[in-house]
């Protein structure tokens, strides 16, 4: 029963092909126009709380630098497991290294001073981006000038140096 309906809706659909797009056509009008007056927003996000990657990706939002140009962010950890920035002077010294060989690259027109922030204060570098509330993240964030000013050796050359100050 049910294959002779098919095979007469089939055959109906071969005689009048233009009949059947144009069915087709309006089911897509009314498709398109029922999902932009009754659907709700898609959101594509995701979120894993408690990561240090999601830690440091909040600290970048919150500490927007406000100039013209690109900002590159370079985020980094104490290299001993329970140091923290607020308490470890080797994380410290380490970190303001970090930021003075950054300081030396090509095009780099200037820094965040996660270092002086801490000097400022705990609540003075958690407030300013610069450090997570546990202090186990840093982030120094690099001004380039406008991208037409820069090549992909401009990256390179923070990259290169990330390697090179990695243990």
């Amino acid at each position: 029963m049910l294959s002779k309906a098919l095979l007469r809706l089939g055959a109906s659909a071969a005689r009048h092909p233009w009949r059947v797009i144009g069915a087709w056509l309006i089911a897509a009008v009314l498709a398109v126009l029922a999902a932009t007056a009754f659907g709700g927003r898609t959101a594509d996000s995701m979120t894993a709380p408690g990561l240090d990657s999601g830690r440091a990706a909040e600290l970048i939002e919150r500490a927007g630098t406000g100039q013209e140009g690109i900002t590159a962010h370079v985020v980094v950890t104490p290299l001993d497991d329970g140091a923290t920035f607020f308490d470890d002077a080797d994380a410290r010294t380490a970190l303001t290294r970090l930021r003075a060989e950054v300081q030396r690259l090509p095009h780099v027109l200037g820094t965040s001073d996660p270092t002086g922030a801490l000097d400022a204060g705990r609540d003075t570098a958690v407030r300013g981006g610069l450090v997570s509330a546990d202090g186990r993240i840093a982030v120094v964030r690099v001004q380039y000038p406008d991208q037409s000013r820069l090549s992909a050796e401009d990256l390179d050359a923070l990259v290169d140096l990330g390697d090179r100050l990695r243990p």
